[in-house]
């Protein structure tokens, strides 16, 4: 871009150029006349102090002498101390600026909590799954959807299970086997029962049949 402009305008460029060091050196003059004027100010300052002190020690007791030096030390002393303040945080800024590292400490923080948190959630997991298998291991005999075969440890035998989707038709298959083999006994047994009748009344039906015979000959017999 910089080579683009110079092709284009480079007398542009030169301008720029110097309005940039004219504005960096102006501001560096400022801050040296700031800084001289507050060392003349403070020396100024001072030096009215000393003259007041002065003539307060010519004037006045020591008692007064003393709290006016005091106090002119305190002034002296707050004002480097307002100087350092703004030096260190000066720095402070440029430093946090600079090397400013705190994001990927959270970044890291946040990472490390999240593995706690997916660890818990699989102590919390296993021992849910633990506590459904004891429950479904220990089942009372009480419920209606679980049939009652239990081994010699009082857990559900899963031996004799069949398929859970499949058990009423099992059952009523099972009852409409029973029922039809009732029926088929009860139909048989009727059967029987009519077919000794027939034979009974057949074998009475002969032994009359014979006996009228027998009659009727010896009839016969005593005719002749």
């Amino acid at each position: 871009m910089i080579r683009v402009i110079k092709m284009m305008c480079p007398e542009l460029l030169m301008l720029q150029m110097k309005m940039l060091m004219m504005m960096m050196m102006m501001m560096m003059m400022i801050r040296v006349m700031m800084m001289m004027i507050r060392v003349m100010t403070m020396m100024i300052v001072m030096t009215m102090m000393m003259i007041v002190m002065m003539n307060m020690m010519m004037l006045m007791n020591k008692i007064m002498m003393t709290v006016m030096l005091v106090m002119m030390m305190m002034i002296r002393e707050m004002t480097m101390l307002i100087w350092m303040m703004k030096f260190r945080v000066k720095m402070m800024i440029i430093r946090v600026m600079i090397f400013d590292d705190d994001d990927n400490d959270d970044d890291d923080d946040a990472h490390d909590d999240h593995d706690d948190h997916d660890h818990d959630n699989d102590d919390d997991h296993d021992d849910d799954d633990y506590d459904d298998d004891d429950d479904e291991d220990n089942v009372s005999c009480n419920d209606d959807d679980v049939s009652c075969d239990l081994d010699d440890d009082g857990h559900h035998d899963d031996r004799n299970d069949f398929d859970d989707g499949n058990d009423d038709d099992d059952d009523s298959c099972d009852d409409e086997i029973d029922d039809d083999y009732d029926d088929d006994d009860d139909g048989d047994d009727d059967d029987d029962d009519d077919d000794d009748d027939d034979d009974d009344d057949d074998e009475n039906a002969e032994d009359e049949n014979e006996e009228e015979d027998d009659d009727s000959f010896d009839d016969e017999e005593d005719d002749d």
